[in-house]
Order: structure tokens, then C-alpha cells, then sequence
């Protein structure tokens, strides 16, 4: 039977294992004596190489650190002798410029000094230009600078915010965005309004504000008489009518445009003191022509004044006036705005006042009453000038009861004044604040129409924020309405008020006072210049810039 076996010498196995070794650790040796290194490779120490790695990384970047200050060491050095330089040429232009102050040269020196002084401003110039580090300008301010990528810079927690369009010489770092109210003033469209806007004061305050307009119309009244019976008594009135003896009547008249005959007279008004003892009355001759006449007491009886047909049943305004003076018989009469006529023979008595008769002489001539319409009846206890009798008849026809006759309400010379506009009742109220109230007889009527104006007035209201309302009267000729004078710094500038009113008398209309407020920045690295020109309600919130 054959069998196979294989013979090994285990002695020399053992042998070559060992020379093996020994080779390994010779290799090794001769390595590390070779490079000066205890580690070559990972095997060698992987753990130590990878502190060696580590350490090695260290220390290039530190050489590299160090060689970055050194050239940022050699930039300043480079700005430095630059900057020598500039402050050099400075000391000798201030040298210059204290050697041309002297009296002792003229201005043949002082032009050769600012020869050189012009020559050393120019050399800063240049030198401010040339002086680069690695092609970078170090002194003039354009090319030191780092650079900013706007897609890679965020505003935090800011939702919808973007940074861009970011300069070349804005600076690295991180930006804290703040923003604050600022007082401004501005004008805001009114909404669907196109024939107006508001304007604004700094002062206001900002949010929603509603606008209103409120038109009035008021009818006004004048007196109808029917020239047979009724009239209007003015009783006890003050004895202050006339100042010594100076007093202006000015009443409107319209006639219904009838004729009587055997009655010459149809009175319009009357003034006694007292009673029928001495009198002042207008009157017109109703028989043919329609003449005015003039009546102070026996003096001038029944004076025809002027040509102006009165029965013509238009409104005419008629005034008389008397001047100051003791014992003055001079009267001027006035129809429609121009002087007619003059008279000199008043009645000097006439000094004193104790009844009125509007429609009728009180009850002397108890036929001669008023036939038509009377209206804005007026006395004062002085003789008004021209000017102010043409603005009583040019102010609307003076038919209404905001004629310029009512500016004359405020003065104390105005002693007795009636619109006849209360609408009801019995009495006639004097707007003079003297007391001096009529009654009617025998029923006078009221009317509106027949050329009396309507009184309209217009209010425009505004609604501020807080629900507080302001409002103001205007005219449809206004192209401002300033709210300034109701503590509310708003103008109301429009270039049609009638249309701008029509508008609001439909529906109100709503403007808007923005809150503006101003974006600032703080920086917590190399401070720069920045500018963002944005203006939403921010908090406080951090910009980085990369």
C-alpha cells in the first residue's frame, strides 16, 4: 500500500520567520533615520499621526496667519509713507499760507507762494492716486474694499425681506436692523375723490380717517303785505336808534305792482320819536309812476327823491342816512347801491327813538299800507359810508341772511335788525341783540320765493382714528378747507368743490396718514456706510452679510 507525505524542515521555517523579522524592523529603522520622522506612515502610529496631521495643519496656517500680518504689516507701511508724505506738503502749505499773510510782501510774492502752495495741493492729489498696495488704492478711498454677495445675505425673521443691490464698499459683517416713527408731512388721495386730497402737517396723526359732507338749505323768508290792513309795530324800542342825532335806514322793498287810485301813499317804513311828533318814512307814489317819497316830518312832506319807478315789482334796496353833527338836517338817500338824492331839511328833533312801523306809519294814515314785499330791515345809530351801502346791496341782492348785512350784526352801531325768517308765529325777532322784537298785525305773511334767496350751507366733516370728529364750513368757491383752526393738521385741497360735495353727499370717502418710519443699522464688525431704503414695521432683527 503507497502512501504520500510531504516533509517540511521546521528548523529552517523557524529560521526564515525570524530573518523575516529582523529585515522588517531594519526597514523601519532605516526609515525613521533616513527622514528624521517616528512616523512615515499611518501604520507606523495611527493614532499619533493623526495628532501629527492635526498639529502640522496648525501650524501651516499660523505661518500663513503670520505671513498675512506681514503683508498687512507692509500695506500700512506703504499708507504710512504716503501719509508722511502728505503730512509733509501740509506742515510747508501752512508755512505757506502763514508767510502770505504778511503785510511786508505784495502780490507779486503772494502769487509766486501760491504757485508752490498750488503745486504741493496738486502733489497730494497724485500721491493719493498712486500709492497701491498689490494694485489696490490705499489713500483715495475707491479700491480698499471687500466684497459683499447679495444672494448669500438674509435679514432674519423677516418674512419677505430681501437684501439686494448691496454696493462693492459695503463691509463684511453682521447688521442689527432697527426702525423708528418719524414726523413728516405729505399729502394722501382720498379714495374714489379725484377733485381733491388731503394734505398734512407732521403733526397728524396717522391711520384711517373718513371724510362727510353735510348740505343744508334753509329757506328764507320775506314779508308779504296786503296793502290793506296788516303791518309790523316795533314798540319801546331803545332810545339808543340815533347818536345825537346821525342813524341809517336800510330796508328791501318789492310792490305787487298795483295802482290806487286817491291814495298817494303806500308806506314802507316809519320811524317815530315819539309817536307821530317827529317822523322819518319811506314811501311811493302808487297812484301813477311809482316815485319815491320821502317824509321828515312837516319839513319836507312827501319829497320826491330821484326818477327810479319802485311799483315795478323788482327788489330794490333802499337806504337813508343822516351824518353826525348837532342839529344836522342833511339826509342822503340811496337806492340800489347809488346815492339818488340829498335833502337838508330833516328834522333836527328826530334825537331819539320810540317806535318803528314796518308796512304802515303807526296809525296816522291808517290807508297808506305797504302792498308787496319787505325784507332785511335794518337801522344804525350812524351814517354808514358808500362803501358799506354798496356791500348791503352787492352782497347776493342782500335777500338772504347771510348777506354782508349780518357782518354788520357784530358792531354796536347796529341797533335793530330783521330777517323775518322765523317761519311761524307773531314776532319778529331783532338780531341786533338789542331786544327790539316786533310784533305782526293783522297778518303779515311769511313767504320764501318770489327772489328771496335760500340760505345753504355746507359742512365738512372729518373722522379721525380715535372716532373724533372735526368738521368746518365751506363755500363750493373754497379750494382749501383747513382743519388747522380745529387742532387738526389736515387741508382738504381741492379743484372742484362742487364736485368733490356731490361726491360726498353720495357715499363718505376714506384717506389714509401712513405711519412712516425710518430704517437704522447697527454694526458689530468694521464699521461702513449703508443705506437701505426700505420703510416697512420691522423689529428688531439681524442682517448678516457674507
Amino acid at each position: 500500500m503507497n502512501t504520500f507525505r510531504i516533509n517540511s524542515n521546521s528548523i529552517s521555517s523557524l529560521a526564515y520567520r525570524n530573518l523575516s523579522k529582523s529585515q522588517f524592523n531594519l526597514q523601519t529603522t532605516l526609515e525613521r533615520l533616513s527622514s528624521g520622522l517616528r512616523i512615515n506612515k499611518a501604520a507606523d502610529d495611527s493614532a499619533g499621526s493623526a495628532i501629527s496631521t492635526r498639529m502640522s495643519n496648525q501650524i501651516r496656517g499660523m505661518k500663513q496667519a503670520n505671513e498675512n500680518a506681514q503683508q498687512a504689516n507692509n500695506l500700512i507701511q506703504t499708507a504710512e509713507n504716503g501719509l508722511n508724505d502728505v503730512s509733509d506738503m501740509l506742515s510747508r502749505m501752512r508755512e505757506l499760507a502763514v508767510q502770505a499773510s504778511t503785510d511786508t510782501l505784495n502780490n507779486t510774492d503772494r502769487a509766486s507762494i501760491d504757485l508752490e502752495y498750488q503745486s504741493l495741493k496738486n502733489e497730494i492729489t497724485r500721491i493719493a492716486n498712486v500709492t497701491q498696495y498689490n494694485e489696490m488704492g490705499i489713500l483715495n478711498g475707491t479700491d480698499y474694499r471687500n466684497q459683499v454677495n447679495a444672494d448669500n445675505s438674509t435679514a432674519d425673521d423677516v418674512a419677505g425681506v430681501g437684501i439686494n443691490n448691496l454696493s462693492n464698499d459695503i463691509r463684511k459683517g453682521v447688521y442689527t436692523l432697527n426702525d423708528e416713527v418719524i414726523s413728516v408731512s405729505g399729502q394722501a388721495n382720498i379714495s374714489n375723490l379725484p377733485s381733491a386730497n388731503a394734505r398734512y402737517n407732521v403733526s397728524a396723526q396717522s391711520g384711517s380717517y373718513t371724510l362727510n359732507a353735510v348740505e343744508t338749505t334753509s329757506a328764507d323768508y320775506a314779508l308779504q303785505f296786503d296793502g290793506t290792513s296788516d303791518y309790523v309795530t316795533i314798540d319801546g324800542v331803545s332810545s339808543s336808534f340815533s347818536d345825537g342825532d346821525a342813524f341809517t335806514i336800510s330796508l328791501w322793498i318789492k310792490t305787487d305792482g298795483t295802482t290806487e287810485s286817491g291814495i298817494q301813499r303806500s308806506i314802507a317804513f316809519s320811524m317815530h320819536s315819539p309817536e307821530s311828533t317827529n317822523v322819518i318814512r319811506f314811501s311811493i307814489d302808487r297812484t301813477s309812476g311809482g316815485a319815491g317819497l320821502f317824509y321828515a316830518d312837516s319839513n319836507t312832506a312827501n319829497q320826491t327823491i330821484g326818477s327810479i319807478n319802485y311799483n315795478d315789482q323788482q327788489w330794490h334796496h333802499i337806504v337813508v342816512t343822516r351824518p353826525p353833527g348837532s342839529g344836522s338836517q342833511t339826509g342822503t338817500f340811496y337806492a340800489d347801491g347809488s346815492n339818488v338824492g340829498t335833502v337838508s331839511t330833516l328834522d333836527p328833533n328826530l334825537t331819539s327813538v320810540s317806535k318803528v312801523s314796518i308796512g304802515q306809519e303807526w296809525d296816522t294814515y291808517a290807508t297808506d299800507f305797504w302792498g308787496g314785499y319787505i325784507n332785511e330791515v335794518a337801522v344804525w345809530n350812524k351814517a354808514l359810508t358808500n362803501g358799506e351801502i354798496s356791500a348791503l346791496y352787492n352782497s347776493g341782492s342782500g335777500l338772504d341772511a347771510s348777506s354782508d348785512s349780518v357782518n354788520y350784526a357784530s358792531s354796536s352801531s347796529l341797533q335793530g335788525y330783521w330777517n323775518f325768517n322765523e317761519a311761524s308765529g307773531n314776532t319778529v325777532t331783532d338780531l341786533s341783540n338789542n331786544s327790539n322784537h316786533g310784533t305782526l298785525i293783522n297778518g303779515p305773511t311769511r313767504v320764501s320765493g318770489t327772489g328771496v334767496a335760500s340760505s345753504t350751507t355746507r359742512t365738512l366733516t372729518i373722522t379721525d382714528p380715535n372716532t373724533t370728529s372735526y368738521e368746518i364750513a365751506y363755500d363750493l368757491t373754497d379750494t382749501t378747507v383747513d382743519f388747522s383752526g380745529q387742532s387738526l393738521d389736515i387741508e382738504i385741497d381741492t379743484s372742484d368743490a362742487s364736485a368733490m360735495t356731490s361726491a360726498l353727499l353720495s357715499s363718505s370717502k376714506t384717506f389714509t396718514i401712513p405711519e412712516t418710519r425710518r430704517l437704522t443699522k447697527a454694526v458689530s464688525s468694521e464699521a461702513c456706510n449703508i443705506r437701505l431704503a426700505v420703510i416697512p414695521r420691522w423689529i428688531s432683527r439681524s442682517l448678516a452679510l457674507s
